[in-house]
């Protein structure tokens, strides 16, 4: 028998206001009080609460030492662990914990066991996923009773669970039934186990725990007893553990810190500490003041060093993050201060769906910031994960144009297949080949014209004959599709082994297989589809290892249940750093993560997402004293990262609706601080940004709260250089291009000056044409007609064309709107014959023009005819936009005289009957002149500002002599209205108020009379 040699330790507290000083404060302790050789040959255990605030102290550390070495990293619960395994040898033949689950999961199924509870096993019944999710929530309440109530567990152990509480029982028996209860070590227990094995702990000497760490009441009990049995001095690094209680918001936020605080003084330490602070400048240093202070730090005075965001969407909070960041960092060089990327933090509460947004925006900036990816457990960077989870994902109606191209932008599956980067040109095979959906189609319902096979084989035989002649291949007409030349076509046959990959994926996953087998083969599937390198694989492997194992059950499960369980220990692991290396941090929002940074920003303070709400579980035998809510834990995070701020906060969150542009309130936590700081002074100020980023009013002179640095030129940024290029007006103008600007100044100031091209839909269509929009309809008769005035083609013939092309529906649907495309352009070419039976033809002029504000312009001018006279061929009925290109034909031919009539041909109204208009004699060749010079000066002017004017609104002439109060009321009629067609560009400036200026109102009515006012005289009412 071993002496039992009476030791005892110590556990120390060191608190500071900041981990940064604490940090430095740990390096000068070990260079004072350890050799260097110690460094070398004896691990410095530190704990912190999780890797990434490891890699920080380490970093740190590093500064201070010069070098660092042997640090070895543990979480309370990895520490403890390790020392168990040497303690109680046997534990390391235990399965894992994340293996037991598969064995609780059987547990379930036993006979037995759904005998004595019934209604256990009627909850489950035969749905294998519920009765996974159950097991899953099982294992990780046994995991938090063994922590919170290690008492509770050691009665199940030895079977004096308390079986008058029916949730008691029931889960005690599955505690024992599922082998749970051989890995809980009571304290009792360990303190039993050093008695007999005291030398297991001679290899630390020092325990150094480092950071806001959370003690579970076990963890508390096991650092006593290590105090208690052993010579181990504990340090404790930690900062702010005093806080002013009195204070609303610590009130509100501070009980994790309150609990922290508590758990101290469990240990024998004393938390009352008092910090020095410096003189409170800035708001964001009075709030932070009065927190740890009970003393007043005086009004706020709206500094903007705490500032909030609002916006419509995530990407819309990460651009307008990205232009906050370049315009402070830009500010405080310029003052001679010191602010790089490494200090600066931006804390998500669910980081996971903003990592897309942050990646598009931060990566593709002019400007270029480095920076850090930080999560919890599996994550959708781009990456491995994020390709496996695709693949694993696919079912059978993900068999689309869409979820295939997704997996074709993830770069592992890039690399792996071979793809080259450019994408753009299998994008546009997508779409020539009408490829929508399903692997195959049905004939019968003729969805082979929009499948992934009928579509390559139209693109494979377009290659290998060169042309698109239609071919015929077994009774069957191929209309094959020729884009792909020379090495370019790798991609295409690329594409065709992924699409075969897919369908076999689909049918391994139809099987049941053991949790074993399913292992094996998302082992090969990772292979065939990623290509993994061998670290990725071998992490792969040993994450699966901690959920399966030989002696896991070999009940046959479906790959929706393995699925979920592997997504779910995903999910569990710690906290560490996926993508990136230094720079400015992203990170979830987790307690203990945080660190000291100069500029701290949060987004995604959404309302009703954070504070999560905590959510109870019936069968709970935890109750709210036991442990702290989760509510509670996420506001103490948002404490802890605000506190560690050192000079700006800005807060973020979605608080306008993209459909109706309605207000969205804000976390509880932006309210808190806002009545605080309304109670100090003054609210700190919110910014309501716009729902696009190239918005006009981002890029006003003078705007202090709304400017970008993302669009290039047009950055203010190169303000100067903004100005300069906007005075530079073309001096040659395609007609074209003037009238697009006539049919939408707006749009032009966008495209032109602004440089954003605005697409209603940048996906790829992944259901077959049902019901045509009045813009498709268009589109068919337009291709209807420009087929007709070629060559006159069978129905049926042009039926299968506009199939193949994805512009029609299938079947019968498909055959009435292509018959009744065809009446109406006949209705037309019958009004052309009347015209003329010549041919139509083209001339192509110049006109020159000289405006004194901007000099010389030349007119390029290209227009059909058709005989001597000009022609404008209109599929669409009388509308504005139209009858103004007519009249702008018609004026151009005037004034270049080459006719005096021009025949607007079009279909009336209820698409009956075509009709003519003729433009003839209306004004000589010198007003046509004047009429086009000032209307020229419009157009370029707009490159300066917008001129407002739209055609597309379908006002009349008496609506310009309202007074503006009711005119501004008929134009917000009018985008409400189902018969108007705004562009999207239109319909931001007017969301964004560009009508409620008496001077933008102003404008429109003169420039409406300016153009629309001929154009109403030359067409007949």
């Amino acid at each position: 028998m071993k002496e039992v040699i009476d030791m005892s330790g110590e556990i120390l507290l060191k608190s500071g206001t900041s981990n940064l000083q604490l940090a430095k404060e740990l390096g000068d302790y070990i260079k004072t009080n350890f050799k260097n050789e110690d460094l070398v040959f004896r691990p410095i255990p530190i704990i912190t609460p999780n890797k990434a605030q490891h890699n920080w102290l380490k970093e740190q550390l590093a500064v201070n030492l010069g070098f660092i070495a042997n640090l070895e990293h543990h979480s309370l619960n990895s520490f403890f662990k390790q020392i168990f395994d040497e303690l109680f040898p046997k534990r390391k033949d235990l399965p894992g914990k994340g293996r037991l689950v598969w064995d609780l999961f059987s547990a379930l199924n036993n006979e037995e066991f759904k005998k004595d509870f019934p209604k256990i096993a009627e909850y489950c019944g035969s749905d294998e996923i519920k009765r996974l999710a159950l097991a899953q929530k099982l294992a990780g309440l046994f995991g938090e009773y063994e922590q919170y109530k290690p008492e509770l567990l050691k009665s199940w152990k030895e079977k004096k669970e308390d079986t008058t509480n029916p949730d008691q029982a029931w889960q005690a028996g599955l505690y024992r039934l599922s082998g749970f209860d051989k890995h809980l070590i009571t304290a009792s227990e360990f303190e039993e186990g050093l008695a007999k094995n005291p030398e297991i702990l001679t290899n630390y000497k020092e325990i150094f725990l480092f950071g806001d760490l959370s003690f579970s009441p076990l963890q508390l009990q096991y650092l006593d007893v290590i105090k208690r049995a052993s010579e181990i001095i504990v340090h404790i690094f930690r900062a702010n553990i005093k806080m002013n209680k009195e204070n609303p918001l610590v009130q509100t936020w501070g009980k994790l810190g309150q609990k922290a605080s508590e758990d101290l003084q469990k240990l024998g330490l004393l938390t009352e500490a008092e910090y020095e602070l410096a003189y409170p400048k800035t708001d964001l240093q009075k709030v932070r003041q009065e927190m740890l202070k009970s003393e007043d730090a005086g009004e706020l005075e709206g500094d903007e060093s705490l500032l909030i965001y609002n916006s419509f969407t995530k990407l819309r909070e990460v651009e307008a993050l990205y232009n906050y960041l370049v315009k402070t960092v830009d500010s405080v060089n310029k003052a001679k201060g010191k602010l790089g990327a490494r200090d600066i933090a931006v804390y998500v509460p669910q980081l996971d769906p903003y990592i897309p947004a942050i990646k598009t925006v931060f990566d593709t900036a002019p400007h270029k910031f480095p920076y850090t990816l930080v999560s919890k457990g599996f994550s959708r960077e781009e990456g491995f994960w994020s390709a496996l989870e695709q693949v694993l994902d696919f079912e059978e109606e993900h068999f689309t144009a869409p979820a295939v191209f997704n997996l074709l932008e993830c770069a592992p599956i890039q690399k792996s297949f071979g793809f080259s980067s450019e994408l753009d040109l299998l994008r546009k095979a997508f779409l020539e080949a009408n490829i929508r959906r399903e692997y195959k189609g049905k004939e019968d319902y003729e969805t082979q014209y929009v499948s992934f096979s009928y579509g390559l084989e139209r693109l494979i035989y377009g290659f290998c004959l060169g042309d698109e002649t239609p071919v015929e291949i077994e009774d069957r007409k191929i209309h094959p599709v020729d884009i792909f030349e020379g090495a370019m076509a790798q991609d295409l046959f690329r594409l065709h082994h992924l699409v075969e990959k897919l369908q076999e994926l689909l049918e391994k996953k139809q099987v049941h297989r053991s949790a074993t087998d399913w292992h094996e083969l998302l082992m090969q599937l990772a292979e065939d589809f990623l290509s993994p390198e061998d670290w990725q694989e071998q992490r792969f492997n040993d994450l699966m290892q901690n959920i399966v194992s030989l002696e896991t059950s070999d009940e046959k499960i479906a790959f929706k249940t393995f699925y979920h369980r592997l997504k779910d220990h995903l999910q569990q692991q710690d906290i560490q750093q996926i993508s990136g290396g230094g720079g400015i941090i992203f990170s979830g929002l987790y307690p203990g993560q945080s660190m000291p940074k100069k500029v701290v920003a949060f987004l995604g303070l959404n309302f009703k997402e954070f504070p999560q709400k905590s959510q109870n579980i019936s069968f709970d035998l935890l109750s709210e004293e036991d442990r702290l809510a989760s509510g509670d834990a996420d506001r103490g995070a948002f404490l802890q990262a605000f506190i560690n701020a050192e000079e700006k906060v800005l807060l973020s969150y979605i608080g306008q609706n993209v459909k109706d542009n309605s207000e969205i309130p804000s976390s509880s936590i932006i309210s808190e601080l806002q009545d605080y700081a309304e109670k100090k002074g003054r609210k700190v100020k919110e910014v309501k940004h716009a729902l696009h980023s190239y918005n006009s009013k981002y890029f006003k002179e003078g705007e202090k709260d709304y400017f970008t640095y993302l669009i290039g030129k047009d950055s203010k940024l190169n303000i100067d250089k903004k100005e300069k290029e906007a005075l530079k007006k073309p001096e040659e103008i395609q007609l074209f291009s003037f009238e697009s600007f006539l049919k939408d100044p707006f749009k032009h100031y966008y495209r032109k000056v602004l440089g954003v091209y605005y697409e209603d839909d940048v996906n790829l269509p992944d259901w077959e044409m049902f019901e045509p929009n009045n813009l498709e309809k268009w589109k068919i008769t337009s291709s209807v007609l420009n087929q007709n005035l070629e060559s006159v083609k069978d129905l049926e013939e042009q039926r299968k064309i506009f199939l193949n092309q994805g512009i029609i529906p299938l079947k019968t649907p498909g055959e009435v709107l292509v018959k009744d495309s065809r009446r109406k352009v006949e209705l037309l070419t019958e009004k052309l014959q009347e015209i003329s039976s010549e041919e139509i033809s083209e001339v192509e002029f110049e006109l020159p023009f000289y405006l004194e504000e901007t000099g010389n312009h030349i007119l390029k001018c290209k227009l059909p005819m058709l005989g001597g006279q000009g022609l404008y061929l209109s599929v669409s009925k009388l509308k504005s936009k139209y009858k103004l290109a007519g009249y702008l034909r018609y004026l151009v031919l005037v004034a270049g005289g080459k006719t005096d009539k021009l025949n607007y041909v079009h279909l009336q109204d209820d698409g009956e009957q075509a009709l003519v208009i003729s433009y003839s004699g209306l004004v000589t060749q010198e007003q046509a002149r004047q009429t086009l010079r000032d209307w020229l000066s419009l157009y370029l002017n707009n490159f300066e500002k917008i001129q407002p004017f739209s055609p597309e609104l379908d006002l009349s002439m008496e609506n310009m002599d309202l007074k503006n109060d009711d005119f501004r009321k008929v134009i917000d009629r009018k985008f409400d209205s189902s018969y108007s067609f705004p562009s999207e560009y239109l319909r931001t400036e007017h969301r964004d108020g560009f009508f409620e200026k008496e001077d933008n109102l102003d404008d429109f009515k003169t420039n409406f009379k300016l153009i629309m006012e001929p154009v109403e005289l030359a067409n007949p009412k």
